[in-house]
């Protein structure tokens, strides 16, 4: 069974400690059917279910948040001597 998945995702950094992430994610499974399906007792059974194509487009947003965070100092500048 093929199964596809594509993915995208953009980054919004709104401050230092807080970054939110919106992302997509496309999945395909293919076709799915299940094999005979038969009573736990034995006395019935059924050919089973066809469910078809199975895809799933998810959107999903998250926010990430830095606990402790403190800023990004740059090193400072080397001393030189001559």
């Amino acid at each position: 069974m093929p199964r596809r998945t594509a993915r995208a995702l953009r980054l919004f950094q709104d401050g230092p400690p807080i970054t939110l992430d919106l992302s997509y994610r496309y999945t395909d499974l293919g076709e799915a059917k299940s094999g005979t399906v038969t009573a736990f007792d034995g006395t019935s059974s059924y050919a089973g279910v066809d469910l078809g194509r199975v895809t799933s487009h998810d959107l999903m947003l998250g926010m990430r948040w830095k606990l402790g965070h403190a800023p990004v100092v740059p090193a400072p500048m080397p001393v030189a001597f001559k």
